[in-house]
């Protein structure tokens, strides 16, 4: 059994090149500093929530970070699990690789989805993280090389992080 991500055209489901924004204010990280490691340049302020410009600062942060990307509902990236609405994942993050020699832009993919105190026992959360657990035991035994020949070598992972732990969770996927 494998699980792909397609689009409705069956190509693999990619980020976009380019993004249309709309006129509105650019977010930026909690000290009011531009973001640095965003894919984009800009992420607007309506994009992100609290609790996610807080994970987005603290990735922005972080020196093996290659680059993070706020990943937009109904227009990105998806998973499409045994219910009918597709997911969303709040975030896509790439670590680069700590080994010296390596000519590898990133090493880690994660697929990140954040989930406030108030929807971590929600039943939506609940099939989410059994969605992303099963994608995160396919995704480490298969053999990207024969999927996606830019995906050999790469180590990909999919994660549900809640907020009363989002810091301890994602040292995890950045040290650990």
């Amino acid at each position: 059994m494998r699980f792909l991500v397609v689009a409705e055209d069956l190509n693999f489901n990619r980020l976009p090149a380019k993004i249309d924004v709309p006129k509105a204010k650019k977010a930026n990280r909690e000290d009011g500093t531009p973001y640095q490691r965003n894919l984009f340049d800009i992420t607007t302020e309506d994009d992100l929530n609290q609790f996610e410009n807080r994970v987005a600062t603290y990735l922005d942060q972080q020196a093996r970070l290659f680059f993070w990307y706020r990943n937009r509902a109904r227009k990105d990236y998806y998973l499409q699990g045994w219910k009918p609405r597709r997911i969303y994942a709040d975030f896509i993050v790439t670590l680069q690789d700590d080994e010296p020699g390596t000519d590898d832009s990133f090493h880690q993919v994660f697929v990140v989805e954040t989930k406030g105190v108030h929807l971590k026992a929600s039943e939506d959360t609940e099939y989410k993280r059994s969605v992303f657990d099963i994608c995160s035991e396919h995704a480490h035994q298969t053999d990207w090389a024969k999927l996606v020949p830019a995906m050999r070598s790469k180590v990909m992972r999919f994660e549900v992080v809640d907020e009363d732990e989002w810091q301890e969770r994602l040292n995890g996927m950045l040290f650990g």
